[in-house]
């Protein structure tokens, strides 16, 4: 379930303009020949197809999943909104971080992937109206969780310098979320300032942890 924001225009390079992603067009136009060709190899980017119909876009989404442990809930069915909005209640942008399913035949965070959500969208094709999440990527640190606190370690997946640098992007299918994710910075020996504005948090620090003790869902699918 997603909730429409208004004041965006129409077309996916526009809006990409925007919200200050210019790579977000063509991130979506890879992800809608392979969404339309799952067995195909991708194209070079110039013969990718453009985006066939005007986009909507949303600042947040829902995600329904099954947690048995939690009390709460109806036979252990748990609902989070997630968010991606410029303008928090007026305290700067808010881009929540999930976990996304990679590979489904691993176990726990081994097949999770963490992402920030920059912009929830959809388009339609062929009368299908196709929900996505355009997100910056983190990468595993290790293949096994941090000794001291049990919980794994991520960090923002940098391309090399030779192929342009910055973050990993991709658009995603919008079902391709199991839930939202809570990261703790790995601090150092350093003070923030007393007014450190809260949405710098993600763009800061080196390292992440991914916190397990959030809830007891996280707690046993992350384990």
């Amino acid at each position: 379930m997603c909730f429409t924001a208004g004041g965006y225009p129409a077309r996916i390079e526009d809006v990409a303009i925007q919200i200050g992603q210019p790579s977000l067009t063509i991130y979506a136009r890879r992800f809608a020949y392979q969404y339309l060709n799952p067995d195909e190899p991708l194209p070079s980017d110039e013969e990718l197809p453009k985006i066939p119909s005007r986009i909507r876009v949303f600042h947040s989404a829902q995600s329904v999943f099954h947690s048995p442990s939690d009390v709460s809930g109806f036979a252990g069915m748990r609902r989070e909104t997630i968010h991606s909005t410029p303008n928090w209640h007026g305290t700067g942008p808010r881009c929540d971080t999930v976990l996304l399913l990679e590979d489904r035949n691993l176990p726990g965070m081994r097949g999770l992937t963490v992402a920030r959500v920059h912009l929830f969208f959809t388009f339609k094709f062929r009368n299908d109206v196709i929900p996505c999440i355009f997100v910056d990527h983190f990468r595993h640190i290790g293949n096994q969780p941090d000794p001291v606190t049990g919980m794994w370690v991520v960090a923002p997946h940098i391309r090399a310098p030779a192929d342009g640098g910055g973050c990993i992007q991709t658009v995603e299918h919008l079902d391709s979320i199991v839930r939202a994710v809570h990261l703790i910075p790995r601090f150092g020996e350093g003070f923030l300032p007393d007014n450190w504005p809260r949405s710098l948090t993600l763009d800061a620090f080196s390292q992440y942890y991914v916190n397990k003790y959030a809830d007891h869902h996280l707690h046993e699918l992350l384990s």
